[in-house]
């Protein structure tokens, strides 16, 4: 299953928040360019990604800085959650791991990421397998079903 096929494929599944993100970036791809060069900057600089074996993709960035923390929070989703480092200062956490809200924010990112372009890319590729794997092995107990 290509990349294309994957994506029209979770297009039909509803809106989400991401998907509102993606028409306005697709409206304005200027601003919204900006915004997620920004997102790839910090992503790269103070980002995670953790691949689980599964082949599910997590996306975490971690920083004292709450300001640049909610930014993200308030134009890409996900969730922050409020961490005390041994010295007691805060540290704040903003996780994605939404299967479709994320897979379509890092298919945005790619063309933005330095360091961790790579990484994305190995995982998104596993991850289309794992998809295409669980379609082969799923869809025939369905047609089992039907008769």
């Amino acid at each position: 299953m290509g990349k294309a096929k994957l994506v029209s494929i979770l297009v039909q599944h509803g809106s989400t928040r991401i998907e509102d993100f993606i028409n306005k970036y697709h409206k304005k791809p200027i601003i919204w360019s900006n915004k997620i060069a920004y997102l790839a900057g910090l992503v790269d600089g103070e980002g995670y990604l953790k691949v689980e074996k599964h082949g599910t993709i997590r996306l975490v960035i971690g920083m004292s800085a709450p300001k640049a923390i909610y930014w993200v929070y308030n134009n890409f989703g996900g969730n922050v959650t409020k961490q005390k480092r041994p010295n007691g200062k805060p540290f704040y956490v903003w996780r994605m791991n939404q299967g479709k809200s994320l897979l379509y924010l890092l298919l945005l990112l790619i063309p933005f990421l330095v360091t961790k372009k790579d990484i994305l890319t190995e995982a998104m590729k596993d991850m289309i397998d794992k998809f295409s794997e669980k379609q082969h092995t799923i869809y025939p107990h369905k047609i089992r079903s039907i008769k």
